[in-house]
């Protein structure tokens, strides 16, 4: 399939053996999850240009100049699941994300998803307009 690359972060372009952020720009949907490899070949299929690894499959697009994309990409591609999951948070275009989607992209189960997001302890900011949802502050992003 032929897309289109986006080099991210403050690289203008990626020079040969070396490494940086790009966004893949595909004319349609492909199967891949945070964690799985890629490689990049010419449009003949002839020659390898390059690979890597998926950082957010879900990414809506994202611009070089973006303020904090880098520092979020690199929580994303960390060990860290709870940190991956509030990068996965912080990037997300939605007001609000869907527990299993937040869990698919965290490789944890929505239960520990829940749990992670439980134990801390919040402080309620102000009440809204519908009773149960009030405006929380205090989200930890170490997940302590």
């Amino acid at each position: 399939m032929i897309g289109k690359l986006i080099v991210l972060g403050p690289e203008a372009a990626l020079e040969p053996r070396t490494t940086g952020w790009a966004q893949i720009v595909l004319p349609e949907p492909v199967l891949a999850m945070r964690g799985d490899r890629f490689i990049l070949r010419d449009e003949t299929a002839r020659w390898t240009i390059g690979g890597g690894e998926v950082v957010n499959p879900f990414a809506s697009r994202h611009r070089r100049s973006e303020a904090g994309l880098v520092e979020r990409l690199e929580a994303l591609r960390g060990g860290d699941p709870t940190a991956a999951a509030c990068a996965f948070l912080d990037l997300a275009p939605e007001f609000a994300s869907d527990l299993g989607e937040v869990a698919t992209h965290a490789r944890l189960s929505p239960a520990e998803v829940v749990r992670l997001h439980s134990r801390a302890k919040y402080l309620v900011s102000c009440l809204g307009f519908s009773p149960g949802f009030p405006y929380l502050s205090g989200l930890p992003r170490d997940g302590n």
